[in-house]
């Protein structure tokens, strides 16, 4: 199997694995808790939202 044919069914796998995630248990419980909270941040405000441009200037003045 050439490595094009090893990254197509990789990709089929990913896709397949993530339309079907809420049904087969994946994701353990405190990942869908970290979800959730961090989706109330983004409704209260809490957490807010910057262009990629800003973040990588942030970044460089760290």
């Amino acid at each position: 199997m050439n490595i094009a044919d090893k990254f197509q069914i990789m990709e089929d796998l990913w896709q397949n694995l993530s339309q079907n995630a809420d049904n087969n248990g994946f994701s353990p419980q405190w990942h869908l808790d970290v979800l959730e909270q961090r989706e109330q941040g983004i409704k209260t405000g809490e957490y807010k939202f910057s262009p990629l441009s800003e973040a990588k200037i942030r970044l460089k003045n760290i």
